[in-house]
């Protein structure tokens, strides 16, 4: 709830970051393929006191089936090769749905199990990084959210099951199989990665606020929210 007195707040906002598969923690030493971390985006918000906000801390993407609140995709049911995006993090005026969002962060992309030192995409910034270093090449990884639609799902095209395309606040699921990971959630999601890709991460948003600006794959763990005046 809005102070007595206040007529304006600076708000930052963070996006987690996306999962990174146990079987590369396990497995990799010092090159594991990890989730891309989360974005920043920052603005004012006039505001009235005495008004309700709404206040979105997206969590980090998590093994399997295990995607991070807030808009992260899913991986799959295997928890050693498949992870969940990380969700992102918004504030909401005048109601609680997604077009009353005035602005995010994105989250970070989920990581399949593998060994390159790369991973999901980093959330944030206008357009969502893509994926990097899937195991299916280029085409097997998810792409970034952008201001207007969700990343492009990873194909594989010797796997019947492909990565989900991102939609409006939602990252797309993974394949659903194995070694795939889940799109960062953002105000449009990444792309869900193929059989044996990473997935891409969603885009900030800062067309509610005065000032704003947003900078890519900055947070790692849990989303934040910081509001001041």
């Amino acid at each position: 709830v809005v102070p007595n007195g206040i007529t304006k707040i600076t708000i930052e906002v963070w996006g987690a970051q996306g999962g990174t598969a146990q079987a590369s923690i396990n497995g990799c030493g010092a090159t594991p393929d990890i989730g891309g971390n989360g974005g920043y985006a920052k603005g004012d918000l006039t505001v009235v006191p005495g008004e309700t906000l709404q206040i979105n801390v997206g969590c980090m993407g998590g093994k399997a089936n295990a995607p991070g609140w807030n808009g992260g995709g899913n991986g799959c049911g295997d928890a050693d090769t498949c992870t969940g995006g990380g969700g992102g993090s918004d504030v909401r005026k005048g109601g609680v749905a997604l077009a009353n969002r005035v602005i995010v962060g994105g989250g970070g992309g989920g990581a399949e199990y593998s060994c390159g030192a790369q991973g999901g995409g980093a959330g944030g910034g206008l357009v969502g990084n893509a994926a990097l270093g899937s195991d299916a090449g280029v085409a097997g990884d998810g792409k970034g959210g952008t201001q207007a639609a969700g990343g492009a799902g990873g194909v594989n095209p010797g796997w019947p099951m492909n990565g989900k395309n991102g939609a409006l606040g939602v990252g797309g699921d993974g394949s659903l199989l194995l070694h795939s990971g889940g799109g960062g959630g953002g105000y449009y999601g990444g792309g869900g990665g193929s059989v044996d890709g990473s997935a891409g991460g969603g885009s900030s948003y800062i067309g509610g606020v005065a000032n704003g600006s947003t900078q890519t794959g900055l947070k790692t763990g849990d989303g934040q929210v910081v509001l001041s005046y």
